[in-house]
């Protein structure tokens, strides 16, 4: 019975693991994302100079609306996936002391409590699972949206013009303005599930 509780901490744990190699996976993207939007903005910037005589420091201050609420946007992200990541580790300690706590008891109540447990957690940690999921796909897609619009203005050449890159922030501002309320309600959501799933 010991061996095989043993097992099944051991497995969760490399599951624990293999979600850090996520997060991993998931920062290296945030910065992959944020290199890429730096580079196009600075052809962009490159370009306006060049056919419109447009200053640096006025793109800049342009665009400033553009990388806030990218960063901002990219810190939630962080900040809930490490959330994810101590919650799973949370989950795994309380497995490991559940044991500990039934030791003296006999094998099949120990076995039980172990198995409703365990299947509590189980539940709780497939379901914030996907969440994380799901908010980490509807980032990608955000994040490709915009690459995109900026590639779009990019490929403009030289018949790019100011009154082109204002178009593409008015039209930023108006879907930002209702992805935030999206992400608020999400953060909101993820907020309250953590507590909810704290056993302690």
């Amino acid at each position: 019975m010991t061996s095989f509780i043993q097992e099944i901490i051991d497995s969760y744990e490399a599951r624990v693991t293999a979600v850090g190699t996520l997060i991993d996976t998931t920062h290296e993207m945030i910065e992959e994302f944020h290199n890429k939007r730096e580079e196009i903005s600075t052809e962009l910037k490159e370009k306006l100079a060049n056919c419109e005589s447009f200053r640096h420091k006025d793109f800049d201050c342009m665009m400033q609306g553009i990388q806030l609420s990218q960063k901002e946007r990219e810190e939630l992200v962080r900040h809930k996936l490490k959330d994810f990541v101590h919650e799973q580790r949370e989950f795994a300690y309380q497995l490991k002391v559940l044991v500990k706590e039934r030791s003296i008891e006999n094998e099949k109540k120990r076995m039980e409590d172990f198995k409703a447990f365990f299947s509590e957690i189980k539940v709780k940690s497939e379901d914030r699972e996907k969440e994380v999921s799901e908010m980490l796909q509807r980032f990608r897609l955000e994040q490709e949206d915009l690459s995109q619009e900026l590639n779009k203005l990019l490929a403009k050449g030289e018949s790019i013009r100011i009154k082109d890159v204002k178009a593409m922030l008015n039209n930023f501002q108006k879907e930002n303005s209702e992805m935030k309320i999206t992400w608020q309600e999400l953060s909101k959501t993820m907020k309250n599930k953590r507590n909810q799933n704290k056993f302690y």
